[in-house]
Formats: structure tokens, sequence, C-alpha cells
């Protein structure tokens, strides 16, 4: 992306998919690497143990967001 700056280019990052697992521990980390190009972040309830959907707890989703926030995230949630 830094490599075509001429194009609208960004990041929608979608936290549900089958490897979510690494995601739970490494979630700052991924969110600093692609901060720069992030437009919005889907929040999305995983479980870990069994890596299915579920309703996102309260304190996940207070946890998740703010490490997008201390990370400088200015963009848009998505909560489903």
């Amino acid at each position: 992306m830094k490599r075509l700056p001429q194009y609208d280019i960004g990041i929608i990052y979608h936290f549900r998919h089958k490897h979510a697992h690494p995601q739970l521990e490494n979630y700052g980390s991924i969110i600093k690497q692609i901060l720069l190009f992030l437009w919005c972040d889907t929040l999305n309830g995983i479980k870990k143990e069994a890596l299915k959907p579920f309703l996102l707890v309260k304190a996940i989703l207070k946890r998740m967001i703010k490490v997008l926030l201390e990370k400088g995230y200015k963009g848009t949630f998505g909560i489903f």
C-alpha cells in the first residue's frame, strides 16, 4: 500500500475468521502493524476454546477498543 500512494487503499480488519486464536494474544501487535492503513475495525466475538462466534462480552469489547485507542486509532468501528 505504501507503494501505491496515489490510490485510496485501506484495511478493514475483521476480527472473525477460523484462525482467530492467535489474534486474541497478538491483537495489539497486529493493530500496530496495520494502523497506518486501518479504515475500520469490526469487532465480533470469538470463543478461544472452540473458535466459534459468540456474543461479544463487554470486558473483551472494552479491552479491544482500549488497545485501538491507545495505538492512536481514529477510524470507525463495526460491531456485530
